[in-house]
C-alpha cells in the first residue's frame, strides 16, 4: 500500500518500482508453506480491488468537474493495473524460485530419513520420523516400486509416476501416498492404509490397465507399522528384479504374492532373506 500510493502521489514510473523487500518475504514463507501461487496472485487481485473502491468512495466525496473524477479514475486505474501486473510478476519469480529451493531440501532430507528407515541400523523415533517423511508408519502399508521399462532418465518421467501414484492412492481409497526417486527412472513408494486392504493387487492391475501411460509397477504385499514399511519395501523391490530379468518392453504389474515370484526373487538375491531374517519373517 505504501508503496502504491507513493507512486501515485509523486507520478513514479512503474517500471522504476521494486516490490517491498516484505511482500517479497511474505513470498517466500507462503511457498514454504505449500500455499498454492494462485492463492497468492490472487490476493494482490483482491487488494487491487478493495485500494479501487476506497478510491472511487473518495472521489466520490470531492465536488470536482465530471470529467476530472473520470480522468483520476483512468489514471489511478491504469497505474494499478500496471503496478500489479509488475508486483505480481516480481512476487510469482521470488515464490518459485523459494519453492523449488524449499522442495529440494525437503525432499532431499524426506529420502535420506526413508534410506534410513528401511536400513534399520538405527532406533527409529517414529514420531520425528512421521513430521519428517509426512507418512503415517504405524498405518498398514503396500509399497510399491515404478519404473518404465523404456525409460530415459527424464525427470518428466517422475513426475508422471508421482501422478500415476497419487490417481492410483485415489482409486484405492488410499491415504495420502509417500513417493520418493529411487534413481533418475525408478520411483520407490507407499500407500498407507488404516487397515490392511483386500484385493488390492488386483485393483492396481485393473488401474494400470486403463491407464496409457501407466509404468510398470511392483506390489510389496500389506503389512504395518515399522517393520511393514521395510518389509512391504523388500517384497516389492524383490519383485521388480524379478521383472526385470524377464526384459519385457511393456509396462507390468507384478505381485510379491504372485506364484512363485517370491520364490525366484530368493533364488536371484541375497537382500531381500535378510530383511526377512531381520523382521523374523
Amino acid at each position: 500500500m505504501a508503496a502504491i500510493l507513493s507512486a501515485l502521489r509523486h507520478s513514479i514510473p512503474v517500471e522504476r518500482v521494486q516490490a517491498p523487500t516484505a511482500a517479497l518475504e511474505h513470498a517466500r514463507r507462503l511457498a514454504q508453506q505449500g500455499v498454492p501461487l494462485n492463492v497468492v496472485v490472487r490476493g494482490y487481485r483482491f487488494g487491487q480491488r478493495g485500494l479501487m473502491h476506497v478510491v472511487f468512495e473518495e472521489l466520490e466525496t470531492f465536488d470536482i468537474p465530471p470529467q476530472v473524477r473520470i480522468d483520476a479514475v483512468k489514471s489511478i486505474t491504469e497505474l494499478m493495473f500496471l503496478y500489479v501486473d509488475r508486483m505480481s510478476q516480481q512476487v510469482v519469480e521470488v515464490y518459485e524460485e523459494e519453492r523449488e529451493r524449499w522442495l529440494e531440501t525437503r525432499n532431499s532430507m524426506r529420502a535420506l530419513r526413508v534410506r534410513e528407515i528401511l536400513d534399520g541400523r538405527k532406533p527409529v523415533d517414529i514420531d520425528a520420523a512421521i513430521a519428517t517423511i509426512s507418512y503415517p508408519l504405524r498405518w498398514h502399508h503396500v509399497a510399491l516400486v515404478l519404473w518404465y521399462p523404456a525409460a530415459s532418465g527424464e525427470a518428466d518421467e517422475l513426475g508422471s509416476m508421482q501422478r500415476f501414484l497419487r490417481q492410483l492412492a485415489t482409486a484405492v481409497q488410499a491415504g495420502a501416498p509417500l513417493f520418493i526417486a529411487a534413481d533418475r527412472s525408478t520411483g520407490w513408494a507407499w500407500l498407507p492404509f488404516q487397515s490392511a486392504p483386500a484385493g488390492l493387487v488386483a485393483e492396481v492391475r485393473r488401474f494400470a490397465q486403463q491407464r496409457p501411460d501407466s509404468p510398470s509397477v511392483a506390489i510389496g504385499s500389506p503389512a504395518a507399522g515399522v517393520k511393514g514399511f521395510r518389509r512391504s519395501h523388500a517384497q516389492a523391490d524383490a519383485a521388480q528384479r524379478v521383472a526385470l530379468a524377464r526384459t519385457a518392453t511393456k509396462p507390468t504389474v507384478v505381485a510379491d504374492s504372485d506364484p512363485g515370484l517370491a520364490a525366484a526373487a530368493l533364488l536371484s538375491a541375497t537382500e531381500y532373506q535378510k530383511v526377512l531374517d531381520a523382521e523374523g519373517g
